[in-house]
């Protein structure tokens, strides 16, 4: 593969990603933890989370309204055959993941080193609240390093 066939540059993954699923948590099960986002890597896409990429949210109710800010969201890493999983934000509190401008506010991935995801991978968002979630009214993003990579070599 030549060098002009492989591009590498700062990304932001969103809900609007083509492929992504989403599941409203339900009230029935509030307070245990449900997956909300999932979104597997392309084949011709790898992923590159580096400590400094950032993770922010807006997650709204079915009443409709904003969630209480201690209500739990973590987004995690998983292998192809989902097995095995890395917290990239590990639990925390909705407070410190809304925040979307302001860079001294803005939430950190919980990494120390750089962690490549592969294609077929998946990124997980999952959320722990005593209220239902509405994921046709959230909107979040998590930035990384995309390097996209040419099918044909």
């Amino acid at each position: 593969m030549t060098p002009a066939a492989v591009k590498q540059e700062l990304y932001r993954i969103t809900q609007a990603e083509t492929g992504m699923t989403s599941t409203d948590a339900a009230a029935a099960v509030a307070g245990t933890w449900q997956e909300v986002f999932r979104y597997q890597i392309p084949v011709d896409m790898k992923i590159t989370f580096r400590p400094g990429h950032t993770f922010s949210a807006y997650i709204s109710t079915l009443v409709p309204g904003e969630w209480a800010a201690t209500n739990k969201i973590k987004v995690t890493l998983q292998d192809a055959g989902k097995t095995q999983e890395i917290a990239l934000v590990q639990e925390t509190n909705y407070v410190t993941i809304k925040e979307f401008q302001d860079r001294s506010k803005i939430k950190r991935i919980d990494l120390l080193e750089a962690k490549a995801a592969t294609p077929g991978s998946y990124i997980v968002i999952s959320a722990k609240a005593l209220i239902s979630v509405d994921v046709s009214l959230c909107y979040w993003e998590l930035t990384c390093d995309r390097k996209r990579i040419g099918l044909v070599s």
